[in-house]
């Protein structure tokens, strides 16, 4: 899995509560769009988190990126604001999913799991 979001202590947190879950594994870490990009091309992730607001290339932007250069990768969007547009702009870019921020960082890990966990 990668995580990439701008706010490196939410980034930080997310990725400390996706290893303690048995069936993810963090495998890079960015704090912008492109080098999610970047990392998501070279590591190949079977899941890409994607915040929407970041430096050089947000969230809804990387996104198709992502997609051309892995394929394989399940891309979620988390934003802080989650509105119709947002949400619209994302599932015409590919999102599997789009999870919002204020629901809190313990449940998002259990809503991915919930996604994206084999079983």
């Amino acid at each position: 899995m990668l995580v990439a979001d701008d706010s490196p202590g939410l980034r930080e947190l997310l990725v400390l509560l996706l290893n303690m879950e048995s069936s993810f594994t963090v495998v890079g870490e960015a704090r912008d769009g492109v080098t999610a990009v970047d990392l998501a091309k070279s590591l190949q992730p079977d899941l890409v988190i994607l915040d929407v607001s970041m430096p050089r290339l947000d969230g809804i932007e990387a996104l198709p990126k992502v997609r051309a250069v892995c394929p394989e990768s399940q891309v979620v969007i988390f934003t802080g604001d989650l509105d119709g547009a947002v949400e619209g702009e994302a599932r015409a870019a590919g999102a599997s999913a789009v999870i919002a921020k204020d629901m809190g960082a313990i449940t998002l890990v259990e809503k991915l799991s919930a996604l994206f966990s084999p079983g």
